[in-house]
């Protein structure tokens, strides 16, 4: 008997706790920056909230989600950095935002997502052997009975 379902469900448990732990400094140092550069909010113009909406608001926001709902919280991280390079910066500002940051920042989300879909598919490729607990719903692991 192979290993090898219990060895992708490990990697993949991994790299879910990888994503909630950087997920969780990420926000840390998203906060420090706006409390440090001494943030106010009564001063952006509505192109600003547009931008501040997407990155870091809905970043956040995804990444908060995604704590208990993977595939849907990676999926808004992944929209509102889309949102933030297509719609603030092309066609607000006119030009693509520059820099790696806004990547970085979000890895953690998008992490999510990529954990949630390789869930999916071990899901649908490996089924658990019996007894094995699975990493996302806890202790149960008899089956349903009607």
């Amino acid at each position: 008997m192979s290993n090898e379902p219990i060895n992708s469900r490990i990697i993949a448990s991994t790299l879910l706790w990888f994503a909630r732990v950087s997920s969780v400094v990420t926000i840390n140092m998203l906060i420090f920056f706006l409390w440090g550069d001494s943030l106010f909010v009564s001063l952006l113009d509505i192109r600003e909230w547009i931008g501040f909406l997407f990155f870091p608001c809905g970043v956040v926001f995804g990444m908060l989600v995604a704590w208990r709902h993977e595939g849907f919280g990676g999926l808004i991280t992944a929209l509102s950095l889309a949102g933030f390079y297509f719609v603030y910066g092309l066609a607000v500002q006119g030009r693509f935002p520059q820099g790696w940051a806004y990547l970085l920042c979000s890895a953690p989300g998008l992490l999510f997502l990529f954990c949630h879909l390789l869930e999916m598919r071990l899901a649908r490729t490996q089924p658990l052997p019996q007894g094995v607990i699975h990493p996302q719903v806890g202790g149960n692991t008899k089956p349903l009975s009607n």
